[in-house]
């Protein structure tokens, strides 16, 4: 049996209850622009589901949940790339994570898709009833009414923060209540970091790698505190249209090659920021090794905080504004 039409039409909670009462079996299928999802049904039970959007990509989670660090996830894309295999298992090889923790972000990534649908406000849906699982699905088995209170509540949540964050347009800044000596965690530092850069709602959820419900959350929050606050929007026709996933280099090297083949730009060295809690001299040093595969001379790497250590393991460059100037105001 097809099923087919919109979001308008049919809402995903409607869906969602329909499919669970028939106690089907298939694959509900949305396309909205560039991005398909895919939600795997058996007897009615949500049995997986797979994305094409870059922020719920594998590696983007093992990020934001503290899995893995930027270093640790290139040297796996790259070993990716030469072997075929697949990044959970080669992060897994390397002994940057254990199985379980693979196997816990995979099922938070699975319903993590699933979730962000309640967000959108229109696309397309199929299903295909009696269609095989794919192979590589990791599975899981969630009741679609526990999805669908999950699903309400965030709409819920998301209509709240958005009457402090309009939309992801959005441009903060830094409010009266900030200060750099507030006690604030590692993300939260990471978020005011992009809001003094003024990047958009869209921008911050990026480089966060992390949902946009997560991240409104957390600015609604600054918000409210007085840590900051909403200086704007950026136009529609400014917002910088997304890249075609096959065109972007999946590695420093092949990056750089696209750098050099430009006529007019010469790339000559890297730049890093180390985590701002644990050690940074392994960071500073899987750069400095990057950087020598490379032949590139200029490291840029160290602050305040560490600009001793990225000396010793190679810096060229350090950035050490606040010991010269002192703090910073908002």
């Amino acid at each position: 049996m097809a099923i087919h039409g919109t979001l308008k039409t049919m809402s995903l909670t409607d869906l969602l209850q329909f499919l669970a009462a028939g106690r089907k079996t298939g694959t509900l299928k949305f396309d909205r622009d560039k991005i398909t999802k895919q939600i795997f049904f058996q007897n009615g039970l949500i049995v997986g589901s797979k994305s094409n959007d870059p922020k719920e990509y594998l590696g983007q989670l093992l990020l934001h949940y503290g899995k893995l660090d930027e270093v640790q996830l290139q040297i796996a894309r790259e070993i990716q790339r030469k072997s075929g295999g697949k990044l959970g298992e080669v992060v897994v090889a390397q002994g940057f994570i254990s199985d379980a923790d693979v196997l816990e972000v995979l099922k938070t990534q699975t319903l993590d898709a699933i979730y962000d649908l309640f967000m959108w406000e229109e696309g397309h849906f199929e299903f295909y009833d009696d269609e095989h699982l794919p192979d590589d699905l990791t599975r899981i088995e969630v009741e679609p009414t526990t999805v669908i209170m999950e699903g309400i509540y965030r709409i819920d949540e998301l209509a709240r923060y958005r009457t402090l964050v309009p939309s992801d347009r959005s441009i903060l800044e830094l409010g009266a209540g900030w200060t750099s000596s507030l006690s604030l965690g590692k993300e939260l530092r990471l978020i005011l970091y992009f809001v003094e850069k003024r990047m958009s709602v869209a921008e911050i959820c990026y480089n966060m790698h992390a949902s946009a419900f997560h991240v409104y959350g957390q600015l609604y929050d600054l918000i409210n505190k007085g840590f900051a606050r909403v200086a704007g929007e950026i136009a529609e026709s400014s917002v910088v249209p997304a890249v075609e996933m096959e065109d972007l280099p999946e590695s420093v090297p092949e990056l750089l090659a696209q750098v050099r083949a430009l006529p007019s730009l010469a790339c000559q060295g890297l730049m890093c920021i180390p985590p701002a809690e644990g050690d940074p001299r392994p960071h500073f040093r899987s750069l400095r090794n990057l950087g020598q595969s490379l032949g590139l001379p200029e490291l840029s790497m160290g602050m305040t905080a560490d600009f001793e250590i990225a000396i010793e393991e190679g810096a060229t460059l350090v950035r050490v504004g606040t010991a010269i100037f002192g703090e910073r105001n908002p």
